[in-house]
């Protein structure tokens, strides 16, 4: 999961963009059904925009909050939040893949690698990985069922094994390391 508050999706504000529609939540049976018929593969690249600046608006509401580090404030707020980005990459992996076309390529090579430094970005945050490391090393006395205890685990453990305690000289090789590698989908 993407560490971002829930809190800042509802004050996020709204898309203006025709591409709205890939951020909102799906309406229907089952949770909602994503609106097939009314996306279109050249609003990806707006909404792309319109969503990473959603989730790094959440994203800096968990790091900035003024509160004691909880588990709810921090990984459970985290794993609550980014619905928005959830359903436009549900989209966009049946258009980069299933619905693919000369369109779809080009964007997928103007913007995996942008996506992909935009997320390390956030997943290297050191101000992240100090409140997710809190927490961690206070497990024991953080009063968490197995549930809990096993997503802080993994989410500190994904984070050290993605380069969290490296220095920020080669956090930033790695990100462009990592982006490189987005190049070549």
């Amino acid at each position: 999961a993407m560490p971002v508050a829930v809190e800042a999706r509802t004050a996020a504000a709204p898309v203006a963009d025709s591409g709205s529609v890939m951020l909102d939540p799906w309406t229907g049976l089952y949770d909602g059904v994503p609106p097939w018929d009314k996306v279109k593969p050249s609003d990806f690249p707006a909404t792309f925009n319109v969503a990473m600046k959603r989730t790094k608006a959440e994203f800096e509401a968990i790091l900035t909050n003024p509160a004691p580090i909880t588990f709810d404030n921090t990984i459970k707020a985290s794993e609550l939040s980014s619905a928005h980005m959830e359903r436009l990459f549900a989209l966009w992996g049946v258009h980069s893949s299933n619905l693919s076309n000369p369109e779809i390529r080009k964007i997928q090579a103007d913007w995996e690698p942008k996506l992909s430094a935009f997320f390390n970005e956030l997943n290297l945050d050191a101000r992240w990985f100090q409140r997710v490391q809190y927490l961690y090393q206070q497990r024991d006395s953080l009063g968490l069922d197995k549930a809990q205890m096993r997503l802080l685990e993994r989410t500190y453990e994904g984070l050290v094994r993605n380069g969290a305690r490296l220095d920020a000289q080669q956090k930033a090789k790695l990100i462009g390391y990592e982006t490189d590698l987005a190049k070549k989908f």
